[in-house]
């Protein structure tokens, strides 16, 4: 993206935010001495481990690790990346972002805020239509599908009228720019005339909104004959139905390891949650996808299929399953009787029908054999045969080799096949890829693959990478002294990067100064396990443990060793005698040469620098009259 945030607005978002209130909003927070535990939302858990650090502004899980600051919160309980959340904590501060160029505005010059505003907007209007009597049709339909008066004011359900610019006109005279209307997704210019046409026109209308409470876009539903039935937003810069989940909003707050039901219409949805079923979420007219399985992954371990009993409904769930598969969860798969829907279903069987679905559910790789079964001739060598290609299709999904493995093993009992067998069978089907890959992908992949490491090298340079967060000159030494090649795991000398960046950019090279220009979700939790780490480090156990200073010095003279190997067995493969006398001598040299004397000679501060959070300005209250455009 073209536009940038600088490292000073960061630093007034980070410090405005009030993460004690954003993590109270999903948590039970209690007093414990200096911080706040609670259970942990990231990991199923019975007794609390998760504990936020007000004066530090960061919190941590001791169960699984789980750490960062009030972007990180955003960006892990959100789903978004690293610019949104900060919107998001600037919006909820009142802080207008100033960007060097504009990095959320479009070549009109409208930013992403604006277009969620106006989203908000359309939601109310859609509504008001719904209650006036032109929407009396949309009414008998809800009632019809039981769908109480709750239900819809909960799901901000309403009606788009049958006309061609309603919606259009209602904006104008709320001084909503037409060109914000078109962004949004919500209308079009006329052809060859001035003007605009709504998007939506007679249909039944669902806001499709967010984990974090912003309105994306809107599912409509045709009461009449036409086509298509269901239409959705058109792809926008904050909506895409491949990537989006209908009631995900109820998802903020989750107890992590609540099972998530997952369906395929926005009614039985509805239905789901008034009926009891709360945390249950459908997709917009698409297939399951991978984002899809990622989004719920930040929530939940456990998820449940629950799909149509026709042949596209059993299709749906396997494909489904077979998405899902390669994702850390607990997969369950739920087919509703032939003709059924889970609307339907729901309604008619109420809290009894919910446990029919807990009943009924299957976990994923049974249903998948199950599936693959009927439509193969087990008791003939091709039928065994092509069903095996099928399964091992998706089990080459599965990424984590241990459940790879366990699904292969339940695969083989199934067929009656060894497991071997379907190793190298597995292997024979993954060759074409391999083969049709360009001729010098080999060297590439060798050059780009990391060099393996010692216990002794991993623990060096996650030491250097730690005490240079406690100490801004112990970074600046190692930085005088070491080499981004020096590190040689990925995650490291990517980090080692950054440090030389911060400070050829002349800023202080700190934690706090590091964490502004790391954006990359994986990258950002590495930093916050290195940070926890760090601000644990050297902790006075009464034992005379080395300073930070001392083990700097060592760690020193150990990387310059190292790097004497590397030279010493570069010059063996060269046969250069003298290089290896010359080497040889530093090497065994090297132990008794004293660390570099641009180490620090006064003990540097154990804390790394924070700031107290101040308390964010209120929230602008959620009223129509204070949409001004």
């Amino acid at each position: 993206m073209s536009g940038h945030i600088d490292t000073t607005m960061i630093d007034r978002i980070r410090e405005s935010a009030d993460l004690v209130g954003l993590v109270e909003a999903e948590v039970a927070l209690k007093r414990s001495g200096r911080a706040l535990k609670g259970l942990c939302p990231f990991h199923q858990e019975k007794t609390p481990s998760f504990f936020v650090y007000p004066d530090k502004g960061r919190f941590r899980c001791y169960g699984c690790g789980q750490s960062g600051n009030a972007i990180d919160w955003v960006m892990t309980r959100s789903g978004v990346d690293f610019v949104e959340a900060l919107e998001i904590l600037a919006e909820r501060a009142g802080i207008v972002i100033e960007r060097t160029e504009s990095h959320s505005r479009n070549e009109s010059g409208i930013k992403k805020s604006d277009v969620y505003r106006v989203n908000r907007w359309a939601l109310r209007w859609f509504q008001a239509a719904l209650a006036r009597p032109e929407g009396e049709a949309c009414r008998r339909y809800l009632a019809h599908r039981g769908i109480n008066e709750a239900s819809q004011s909960r799901f901000f359900i309403g009606y788009a009228p049958d006309s061609w610019d309603r919606l259009a006109l209602a904006a104008a005279k709320k001084g909503i720019p037409p060109a914000l209307l078109i962004e949004a997704g919500l209308a079009s210019r006329r052809e060859g005339r001035e003007g605009l046409l709504d998007y939506f026109h007679d249909r039944l209308m669902f806001p499709i909104i967010d984990s974090s409470d912003r309105v994306l876009g809107f599912g409509g539903r045709t009461l009449g004959d036409a086509e298509p039935k269901y239409i959705n937003t058109r792809e926008t810069r904050i909506f895409s139905k491949r990537r989006c989940l209908f009631g995900a909003d109820a998802l903020r707050g989750l107890p992590f390891g609540t099972c998530i039901h997952v369906m395929e219409g926005y009614t039985d949805v509805v239905m789901a949650r008034q009926q009891g079923l709360e945390y249950a979420v459908a997709t917009l007219g698409t297939a399951l996808t991978e984002d899809h399985a990622r989004m719920l992954s930040r929530f939940t371990d456990r998820v449940r299929l629950v799909f149509d009993g026709d042949s596209a409904g059993r299709k749906a769930a396997e494909r489904g399953a077979e998405i899902f598969a390669g994702a850390e969860l607990n997969l369950e798969v739920c087919v509703l009787p032939k003709g059924k829907d889970p609307c339907d279903f729901l309604l008619e069987g109420g809290t009894a029908a919910i446990g029919a679905l807990e009943e009924s559910a299957k976990d994923w790789l049974d249903y998948v054999l199950d599936e693959t079964s009927r439509r193969h001739d087990l008791s003939t060598v091709q039928g065994v045969a092509r069903a095996a290609d099928e399964l091992l299709g998706m089990a080459h999904e599965v990424r984590n080799p241990v459940k790879r493995g366990l699904v292969l093993d339940r695969v083989a009992r199934a067929l009656g096949l060894s497991r071997d067998d379907l190793s190298r069978r597995l292997e024979t089907l993954k060759r074409p890829a391999r083969a049709r890959a360009a001729p010098a992908a080999p060297a590439a992949v060798e050059e780009s693959a990391p060099v393996p490491l010692t216990p002794a090298q991993r623990r060096g340079e996650r030491d250097v990478l730690e005490l240079s967060l406690r100490s801004e000159e112990l970074a600046r030494v190692f930085l005088a002294e070491l080499k981004p090649e020096d590190m040689l795991h990925p995650a490291h000398r990517a980090l080692f990067e950054v440090m030389v960046q911060v400070r050829d950019a002349g800023s202080a090279v700190t934690a706090e100064r590091i964490d502004l220009s790391v954006r990359e979700p994986e990258q950002r939790a590495f930093l916050n396990r290195l940070v926890t780490r760090a601000m644990e480090r050297g902790v006075d156990d009464g034992l005379g443990a080395p300073s930070d200073e001392e083990q700097a010095k060592d760690l020193l003279l150990w990387f310059k060793r190292q790097r004497l190997k590397s030279q010493l067995e570069a010059a063996k493969k060269a046969g250069d005698l003298d290089a290896l006398i010359r080497l040889k001598r530093e090497l065994e040299a090297g132990v008794q040469k004293k660390a570099p004397s641009s180490a620090p000679a006064a003990a540097p501060s154990r804390e790394i620098p924070t700031r107290a959070p101040t308390a964010p300005a209120p929230l602008p209250p959620d009223d129509e009259d204070e949409l001004e455009f």
